[in-house]
């Protein structure tokens, strides 16, 4: 299995517009009871059956004497947003210890943590660096998040790389096959977010997407 997307959690500080999914939205009170018990409870079943292993053969990469290499595959974990207080304690950071523990003796996994970057802390980053993450993915860098609109991002942007940088990761390059060697252990760090030149492309015509009339999709379009 090259990559999986777990959603954790629908738990976020944020109501985005461009939002692809209507129950990314804050909760309170009995609802935010329920979402945070919802994925406390799941979160362990769910790994237990996740594959076996996160080994894959790259296409890309044909050995000499015939076959592929094979390489480690990744799990991407977001939200909702995994940072905000009721899922980091007791979801996110024991759900990565599960992970590391589950694929240390098959090859190991590459795990990702998804952000939208904003309630990122030099505390949390030493933490999800201790539990073996291999990439924080900041993806809240365009104009539909609040606050983060054209050169207001710029400070965000520049304050986590020198943060990721002084802590140890290194920027990802998001070139084909850059991040593939499996011999470099070194964590690294990205950004992204719903612009032309990145993430889809065009916003999924679903959610608060298709809700505010933000979709750009067309009919010869494919969301798988």
């Amino acid at each position: 299995m090259e990559s999986l997307y777990y959603v954790v959690s629908w738990l976020c500080h944020r109501k985005c517009v461009h939002c692809y999914d209507d129950r990314f939205r804050p909760y309170l009170r009995d609802d935010l009871a329920q979402v945070v018990g919802e994925a406390e409870r799941c979160w362990p079943r769910i790994v237990d059956h996740l594959p076996a292993a996160m080994r894959y053969l790259d296409l890309a990469s044909p050995l000499p004497e015939g076959g592929y290499q094979t390489r480690t595959g990744r799990i991407i974990l977001a939200g909702g947003e995994l940072l905000v207080d009721p899922i980091r304690e007791p979801v996110l950071y024991p759900l990565l210890v599960r992970l590391r523990e589950k694929y240390r003796s098959v090859g190991g996994v590459k795990v990702i943590v998804q952000t939208t970057g904003d309630l990122v802390t030099e505390p949390i980053v030493e933490r999800l660096i201790e539990r073996g993450v291999w990439m924080i993915s900041v993806s809240g860098m365009d104009d539909f998040h609040v606050g983060m609109e054209g050169d207001k991002r710029r400070w965000l942007e520049e304050r986590l790389t020198e943060l990721f940088t002084r802590l140890g990761l290194r920027p990802s390059d998001h070139t084909p096959g850059a991040d593939r060697p499996d011999d470099d252990a070194q964590p690294t760090f990205g950004f992204f977010g719903a612009t032309p030149g990145s993430w889809i492309g065009k916003l999924w015509p679903r959610g608060r997407a298709w809700q505010n009339d933000l979709s750009s999709a067309g009919i010869v379009d494919n969301y798988p």
